[in-house]
């Protein structure tokens, strides 16, 4: 069974939270909060994967790709840059120039690296 984890994108303060626990989100970071700043909160589930330094990968991490395509005895190597998102029924890598991958996400987590997300460095992915 996946774990239960989830990091917060609090926009009106611009910083990303992870609380530690329920309890602990109950306790201490919601003290003060009203029902409207709340609403604006962006809750970003984890996909119960690592990318390949061993870091939890979160819906909305931007990642790079390492390409390596073997070409006449040549590697050829371009990296990809892309985002993790949930398409209603699995997480999957999504690229505008080269479509989605679920493949890397769940089998080959040695060529994934999470680089940013799409809250706090979304100048990564924008103009791809």
């Amino acid at each position: 069974m996946r774990e239960h984890k989830y990091k917060i994108w609090i926009p009106y303060a611009k910083i990303m939270i992870q609380p530690k626990s329920i309890q602990h989100f109950h306790e201490s970071i919601l003290k003060g909060i009203t029902i409207g700043q709340l609403k604006q909160w962006v809750y970003l589930q984890y996909t119960g994967l690592k990318d390949k330094n061993g870091t939890p990968i979160y819906e909305g991490d931007i990642i790079q790709v390492d390409n390596h395509i073997p070409e006449d005895g040549e590697d050829e190597s371009f990296d990809i840059i892309t985002k993790c998102e949930w398409n209603g029924f699995m997480y999957t890598l999504q690229d505008r120039a080269f479509g989605c991958w679920t493949r890397q996400l769940r089998h080959q987590p040695e060529r994934l690296k999470i680089i940013g997300n799409l809250y706090e460095t979304p100048e990564l992915i924008e103009n791809r």
